[in-house]
């Protein structure tokens, strides 16, 4: 698969006579506990990762060992994290667009560039109006290799973070539901309550009744593991 992704990149940027092309995804909109992340990449030209692809596609100790080749091959590459009390405080909408936007900065600025100064942004289905000139398309992740590769690092990233937060708190089990909403994290939270600083405050759950209501649409996405 790894070929067929970065020869998307290339043609993407004969196409429009671009040199930059930055790949940006997320994870975390539909967990009930935990941040959401993005990270953002740019890869070398000529350099074909062996074994890249969505991330949902790999196994963790595939995920992990491809983690250092982007890292290691990459010209560039950024990870960024909007915590739960910032989502409740601002919204899903304005976490899900400025988490991509902090992600894409770091990269960036790796390089010494402001976010202008990128060719090309690819988003994977999530709007992110403020960065242009930009392509937003469904299954982006397992289209782009740079996609492909923010994909992972994104994942890998919350993954880390939920692995804490499972250790500090094993009576919510953590490993079974990796802060998405099921029973089984229904269940803990109704027997224990929720975690501060580790759950969405503002989420109206089924089963779990909280008197603020919101739009669930905004919330999950066919991308989402619940």
């Amino acid at each position: 698969m790894s070929k067929e992704l970065f020869d998307y990149d290339e043609k993407i940027k004969k196409q429009r006579k671009i040199k930059l092309l930055c790949g940006i995804d997320e994870t975390g909109r539909g967990p009930w506990a935990g941040p959401i992340v993005a990270a953002a990449v740019i890869l070398e030209p000529d350099i074909v990762i062996q074994g890249l692809n969505d991330s949902k596609k790999l196994n963790e100790k595939t995920r992990i060992a491809i983690e250092k080749d982007i890292k290691d091959n990459a010209l560039s590459w950024g990870i960024a994290e909007i915590s739960a009390q910032e989502i409740d405080k601002k919204g899903l909408t304005y976490a899900n667009a400025q988490v991509m936007i902090n992600a894409a900065k770091i990269a960036a600025e790796k390089i010494n560039l402001n976010l202008d100064q990128i060719d090309l942004f690819i988003i994977d289905q999530s709007p992110c109006t403020s960065l242009k000139p930009q392509i937003m398309m469904p299954k982006a992740d397992s289209t782009s290799a740079c996609v492909a590769a923010a994909s992972i690092l994104a994942k890998n990233y919350r993954d880390s973070i939920i692995k804490e937060i499972g250790i500090n708190h094993p009576e919510y089990l953590f490993d079974e539901h990796k802060g998405y909403i099921n029973k089984v994290h229904v269940e803990a939270v109704k027997k224990y309550g929720l975690i501060d600083g580790v759950h969405r405050k503002s989420y109206v759950v089924a089963g779990y009744n909280k008197p603020k209501q919101i739009n669930m649409m905004d919330i999950f996405d066919e991308n989402d593991e619940y």
